[in-house]
């Protein structure tokens, strides 16, 4: 069997090194769990934004109705919106939302 002797020196030394990295870890593996659940939440409502904008009975959605549906504030879901595709009414009313697929900006604007 084989011992490795160390001084008290070494001994701290080794301690903290291991206590350091396990603390480390721990704040990793805490963060990319909590952070998991958000994902989760945002890849759920970006389905649900892109179901509701791809329905053959509208073609333009209001944000009330997006906002809404996904449970989010106005900032939320016109950031989730942006993701999916999706764009704003040029006209005065910008509370209308649509997949670009669906109504591409006009000529003169893109």
């Amino acid at each position: 069997m084989c011992t490795i002797t160390l001084d008290s020196g070494s001994a701290a030394l080794l301690g903290a090194i291991i206590g350091s990295a396990t603390t480390l870890l721990t704040t990793i593996l805490a963060y990319h769990l909590q952070n998991r659940d958000r994902r989760k939440l945002a890849r759920l409502r970006k389905d649900r934004l892109t179901k509701l904008l791809q329905s053959k009975k509208f073609t333009w959605r209001s944000m009330d109705v997006l906002c809404s549906a996904i449970g989010a504030n106005r900032e939320i879901t016109s950031a989730l919106l942006i993701e999916v595709g999706a764009r704003c009414s040029l006209n005065n009313n910008h509370e209308k939302w649509a997949l670009l697929s669906r109504v591409p900006f006009p000529e003169d604007v893109s």
